[in-house]
């Protein structure tokens, strides 16, 4: 039985809305609601990471508990205060705002309303670009000066489905060979 998402009516509206309803982390305009920090220590941590991924899109925390981060098809990131919550260290945070820039820089936002192809090794084509991006998140992250290995952190965190699973051992092998070079 697949697995369905649930998300809140306020993250709904963010995502459906173009996220009019919620201004970016900085710039401005930014408001002053920091959502018990978790604004600021998303303002702390992406410009290294934009500076590498060579993007800057606005960010958007939305006040929601649910863990979730995503690309809107404008290209703005959002991310919940649950999930900034949730990461212990900078560098798991790093690991979600280098992932979701890693959508932007392969333009898989464009793709987002498309059917889920099957790839050539069966997997389908929307965890093939989830794999991309974690790929790619690793590298804006150690070249931003952030500890890569925080992704297997985030990702064994949630890897309760198959598809993660698949993620998570990937990206750990990938990573033996990144760190040992």
């Amino acid at each position: 039985m697949k697995k369905i998402k649930t998300y809140s009516a306020v993250f709904l509206m963010a995502v459906f809305f173009g996220a009019f309803f919620y201004l970016p982390v900085y710039g401005v305009d930014a408001p002053a609601v920091d959502y018990n920090g978790a604004r600021s220590r998303v303002a702390r941590i992406a410009p290294a990471l934009e500076e590498i991924a060579g993007r800057r899109p606005p960010i958007i925390v939305t006040p929601e508990p649910k863990k979730d981060a995503c690309v809107l098809p404008n290209g703005n990131i959002i991310i919940t205060t649950g999930l900034v919550e949730s990461c212990a260290t900078d560098d798991e945070l790093a690991f979600i705002i280098a992932h979701e820039l890693s959508h932007i820089a392969a333009r898989d936002f464009e793709n987002s309303g498309t059917p889920a192809l099957i790839g050539s090794r069966g997997i389908p084509d929307s965890e093939l670009r989830e794999m991309k991006a974690d790929l790619s998140a690793v590298h804006y992250m150690k070249n931003a000066g952030y500890d890569p290995r925080a992704s297997i952190r985030v990702l064994a965190g949630i890897a309760d489905e198959s598809a993660l699973k698949l993620r998570l051992y990937s990206l750990s092998n990938y990573l033996k060979t990144l760190l040992h070079n």
